[in-house]
Parts: structure tokens; C-alpha cells; sequence
């Protein structure tokens, strides 16, 4: 019996190179989301840092005026910032849906490529089986012929 072939194996190939692809290319938006996270954490440290020490100068009474505009500039920073991620939040969830389809389609290519692969098995056993059956019984005639 010939070897199992898989007529459908470059459709799987495909399938595998597409779905590469597209983790790739979701990577980079991956990448981009992180860094949006990562700027947000930066601007909250830093305005909780000017927070503590607009507290220490009000206690002072002096220069609290600078530290105002300070707090403003990265509290406008955190909402830009917040209104990126919600974006790039809402392009990266298009990515999953799109990797979540090529995912299927190639499962779906190799569940095919599973259930062929037991029906060869399945052939190849009952072949193997006729074989030895054939055998068995040329051998219990020759017996009877002597």
C-alpha cells in the first residue's frame, strides 16, 4: 500500500503561512498597544509624584502655581493617551477576531487531514489483515494437500 498523501496538504500549508501572518502582523499592533499602556503608567507616576509634592508646597505656601500647570499637562497627557489605547484597544480586537477565523480555517483543514489520515490507517489495517488471512489459509491448504 502506497504512503498516506494528504490531497489537500499546499490548502493547509496555506492556511498555516496565513494564520503566521497574521500573528505577525497583530505583533506589531500588540507592540504598539503595550507602549501606549506603558507611556499611561509613566504620565500616572509622574502626576501622582506632582501630586506629592504640589501637597508638601501647599503646606509651604509657595510655587504652587507651576506645579498646577504641571498636573494639567499630564492629566490632558493621561486622557489623549487613554483615547489612543481605546483606538488601538479597538483595532487590536479586529486582529483577534481576524486571527480567531484563520484559526478556524485552518483547524477545520486539519481535522480533514486527521479524519483521512484514520481511514488510511483503518484501509491500510484491513489490507494488512486480508493479507495475512490469504496467507493463513494458503498455508492450512497446502497442509491439506499433503
Amino acid at each position: 500500500m502506497k504512503a498516506f498523501v494528504f490531497k489537500l496538504q499546499k490548502l493547509l500549508e496555506k492556511r498555516k503561512a496565513e494564520e503566521d501572518k497574521v500573528k505577525n502582523d497583530m505583533s506589531k499592533y500588540v507592540q504598539d498597544y503595550n507602549r501606549v499602556i506603558g507611556n499611561i503608567e509613566k504620565f500616572r507616576k509622574t502626576l501622582a509624584s506632582f501630586n506629592e509634592q504640589k501637597i508638601s508646597l501647599l503646606k509651604s505656601q509657595t510655587g504652587t502655581g507651576m506645579y498646577t500647570a504641571g498636573t494639567g499637562f499630564y492629566r490632558q497627557g493621561i486622557k489623549n493617551l487613554e483615547n489612543e489605547r481605546q483606538g488601538k484597544e479597538a483595532v487590536l480586537n479586529e486582529w483577534r477576531l481576524k486571527l480567531l477565523e484563520t484559526v478556524k480555517k485552518r483547524k477545520a483543514i486539519e481535522y480533514l487531514k486527521k479524519n483521512a489520515y484514520e481511514n488510511y490507517r483503518k484501509e491500510k489495517r484491513r489490507d494488512e489483515e486480508k493479507f495475512l488471512d490469504d496467507l493463513a489459509s494458503r498455508k492450512y491448504n497446502v497442509k491439506m494437500m499433503f
